[in-house]
This record gives structure tokens, C-alpha cells and sequence, in this order.
């Protein structure tokens, strides 16, 4: 019978750093930042949007937004239970 085969060895050693955010609440309110100042741009260029057929591009946003709103709220109802 064959031995079976010795484990890998990595090569790649992880570095001691913390992460910069643990619980994802700023990463959260950036893209949520973001997608609102999309919505603003889209709002106010909504009517050559709606004139190339493209006015569903706010309701894209819109929702970016909403999405947002939630991951705010779970990541921080999250940060919260951890202590």
C-alpha cells in the first residue's frame, strides 16, 4: 500500500494586520453614499434618459439606495450583538 500524500505546504503566509472594517457598517454607508449621489445624477438627467428609453435607470438607483439602507441597518444591528 501507498503512504498517503503529506499536506501542502503554503507558501503565502497571512500578515498580523487588522482589518480596516470588521463589521461592514462604513463599507455599507459608502456604496449606499454612492448609489445616492447616482440617484441624483439620474434624477437630473432623467428626461433625456426617459427620451432614449433608459428612464428605468432611477428605479436602478432607487433601489441601490434601498439595498443600502438595509445593509446599514443589518451591519449595524450586527456590530451591535458582537459588542
Amino acid at each position: 500500500m501507498s503512504t498517503p500524500p503529506a499536506p501542502r505546504q503554503h507558501h503565502f503566509v497571512q500578515a498580523p494586520i487588522r482589518p480596516l472594517d470588521e463589521d461592514g457598517v462604513t463599507v455599507a454607508r459608502v456604496g449606499t453614499l454612492l448609489w445616492l449621489v447616482a440617484t441624483v445624477v439620474v434624477w437630473l438627467r432623467l428626461d433625456q434618459l426617459r427620451a432614449d428609453g433608459q428612464g428605468w435607470w432611477l428605479w436602478v438607483c432607487v433601489s441601490g439606495v434601498a439595498l443600502g439602507l438595509v445593509g446599514i441597518w443589518w451591519c449595524t444591528r450586527r456590530r451591535k450583538r458582537r459588542g
